[in-house]
């Protein structure tokens, strides 16, 4: 940049010809030095327009989520959308009607508003709402972005505190075995199955396993152990496997989990500790109840039937398993309709076993399924004629 002395320039203002010039001159250099700051604010603004564009899908995004597109009680559960959400859309998108919402918030304990480690806040029943889309169907994060107007950074952070919310909710309700409140439903379960035309008046409940795919374990490589062992030889896949017990009522009281792909339903009973269970709790007014399984069970235990296996059958054996297959289906329609309400966990190649917590999805769609259940019925309830019990 050119300077200037000042005591030439105070000299040459001595002389009116030379000093009008060089004010003239100082003048020019002093606009060219605005000009010159403007290009460079310009330039700065635009190398942090290109930041922001380009780190946009980063929790804070650029700006243009911000602010969102709410379906809970502040928006009057879409009711104030325009056009507003119907009460079928409402239900397609999040698995429950739109006057339930409260219910279920209360049941699952949902806080009043939900902070992610990096101090994003959510309301508690919003971030409920954000979790079930996310379950509903398969589907990205780009897709909820659309849908709720937040960037995918801060939607992830919120599913993922729901996520350990509900996951603690589960494990408390499907893994701990409910003795007290299931001993008196006992003889009405049992009741039930024997009216359906079971040979047996003491079948109170089916147990089964479920295995859940997911894509090919690729940590430690195609030849590592996690390959091997989530790998199963049945199902010709990879996947975690999971033991349910469900009641008439459609209701599954347990769900045990996960285990390994190779592991059979022999090692997941043994390993559950279910056995014990029954022994200490299903005797009701001197009537010993048991739980029904298929033949990969065996059948050892005065609390625990299982289907005559073998090549010599009697025909009352045969008879009764076949009678008996039929009845317990019901245990699938339980599982099946897991996966129809909640699609994300059947989706095994969005399901990755290093990146997500793939069990715990699992676990938290059953939890879900049951409040469905209690709030609008099954299959499996009306088969029985049991209803299912209330939500609270």
């Amino acid at each position: 940049m050119i300077t200037i002395d000042p005591a030439w320039v105070a000299h040459a203002m001595m002389q009116p010809t030379i000093g009008l010039k060089i004010c003239v001159l100082q003048m020019g250099f002093i606009l060219a030095q605005q000009e010159h700051l403007i290009e460079q604010q310009a330039a700065r603004a635009k190398t942090a327009a290109d930041l922001l564009k380009s780190v946009g899908d980063l929790s804070g995004g650029d700006g243009k989520e911000r602010g969102g597109k709410f379906y809970g009680r502040s928006a009057r559960y879409g009711r104030d959308h325009f056009p507003p959400v119907s009460a079928r859309q409402f239900y397609d998108e999040f698995r429950f009607k739109r006057e339930d919402m409260g219910r279920l918030c209360r049941a699952l304990r949902i806080p009043l508003m939900f902070v992610t480690p990096s101090r994003c806040v959510c309301d508690g029943e919003e971030a409920l709402l954000i979790f079930l889309k996310r379950m509903a169907y398969p589907n990205r994060l780009t897709d909820l972005k659309d849908f709720f107007h937040r960037s995918d950074g801060y939607l992830s952070e919120v599913i993922e505190e729901v996520r350990e919310h509900l996951h603690e909710a589960s494990f408390e309700l499907l893994d701990s075995f409910d003795g007290i409140r299931l001993r008196p439903l006992m003889p009405k379960f049992a009741k039930a199955i024997y009216e359906r035309g079971s040979p047996y008046d003491n079948i109170w409940c089916f147990l089964d396993g479920t295995f859940r795919s997911f894509c090919r374990p690729s940590l430690d490589g195609y030849n590592g152990p996690a390959q091997r062992v989530h790998y199963s030889g049945h199902k010709k896949s990879h996947g975690n496997n999971h033991q349910g017990l469900t009641t008439p009522d459609g209701i599954i009281i347990e769900m045990h989990g996960p285990y390994a792909g190779r592991t059979n339903d022999l090692s997941m009973l043994a390993a559950s500790r279910l056995l014990f269970k029954f022994i200490r709790f299903c005797v009701f007014r001197g009537v010993r109840y048991c739980a029904y399984g298929d033949r990969g069970y065996n059948n050892g235990n005065p609390f625990f039937h299982v289907a005559f296996s073998g090549n010599n059958l009697t025909v009352n054996e045969e008879q009764a398993n076949k009678i008996m297959s039929k009845i317990r289906i019901a245990v699938e329609w339980s599982f099946g309709k897991v996966v129809n309400l909640f699609a994300f966990v059947d989706f095994n190649k969005n399901q990755k076993l290093h990146l997500q917590p793939v069990a715990s999805y699992w676990q938290i769609a059953a939890m879900l399924t049951n409040c469905h259940s209690c709030l609008y019925g099954n299959q499996t309830s009306m088969y029985f004629q049991v209803p299912t019990p209330d939500l609270e």
